[in-house]
């Protein structure tokens, strides 16, 4: 499920997340909690690129094929690439961390979020709320992926409201 989000009245960005109630046994969708990185709304039809990215000493390099495939192409680059041909947002994803709930890599998705102007959603490594709040403060992500954290309960959509709320991230539910 995707979760859009809003310019709230002043201008400032407002994060529209659902609350879901699931009946016994049925798995947690993957969400992900969006930020809205013009003034109007972020929920328009937009092509997505997805990049899967591979820490190489100092540097990402892209991999293809569900992460099994090497293309020897720099991560930042590529994003840069795919934003000048029209990407209307990049669903980036940190190999290395994918899984791992150690939080999102947030040197790479800084590296990207400086390097375009259109959304990034952070993917890959989200262990708890406060890593969501720290792809959208210290990594500049426009969304934040979560799927496991949720599938298992690790933690919930409530709690990761209450984190972003926590730090000053205006949070809403939607109707």
């Amino acid at each position: 499920m995707r979760v859009c989000a809003d310019t709230g009245e002043s201008g400032e960005p407002t994060y529209n997340v659902v609350d879901v109630t699931l009946a016994p046994g049925v798995p947690a969708p993957d969400v992900s909690l969006t930020r809205n990185f013009y003034t109007t709304s972020a929920c328009g039809v937009c092509g997505t690129t997805s990049i899967d990215a591979l820490r190489k000493g100092a540097s990402w390099e892209v991999y293809i094929n569900g992460g099994r495939e090497p293309t020897g192409i720099d991560a930042v680059e590529w994003a840069t690439r795919c934003a000048a041909l029209g990407a209307g947002e990049i669903l980036l994803t940190s190999i290395d961390r994918d899984g791992a709930r150690s939080g999102y890599d947030i040197e790479l998705t800084s590296r990207v979020t400086r390097a375009v102007r259109i959304p990034v959603v952070a993917s890959g490594g989200a262990g708890s709320a406060p890593d969501v709040v720290d792809a959208f403060v210290e990594g500049g992500a426009q969304a934040a992926l979560l799927a496991g954290v949720l599938h298992d309960q690790t933690t919930d959509i409530r709690s990761v409201k209450s984190a972003l709320a926590a730090t000053g991230i205006r949070v809403r539910v939607a109707a």
